[in-house]
């Protein structure tokens, strides 16, 4: 059994590719949307010499974990960034 793939004129193809690249990468920016929202203020309260995204600037914020806003542990709880039997705890 053979499989053929279709050929697609190269602006169809490349549509195709980057409307695949949103689609997927839509719910994780959503996420990270959310925690820049929610964590913003305990970002600089707390973390502001760390670049976003380092791991320095994930130990920061969990080092002073108990300070942190609600709505800020909500938003990494939904992101994935702390589980939510930590969160409870807090």
């Amino acid at each position: 059994m053979s499989f053929v793939t279709p050929k697609l004129p190269l602006p169809l193809a490349v549509l195709a590719l980057a409307a695949g690249i949103v689609a997927t990468a839509a719910p994780a920016s959503a996420q990270d949307a959310r925690v820049r929202s929610a964590c913003s203020g305990d970002y600089h309260r707390y973390c502001p010499s760390y670049p976003v995204g380092s791991t320095q600037l994930r130990s920061c914020m969990r080092a002073v974990g108990k300070r942190l806003t609600p709505a800020c542990v909500d938003a990494l709880v939904a992101s994935g960034e702390i589980p939510r039997k930590d969160a409870k705890r807090r």
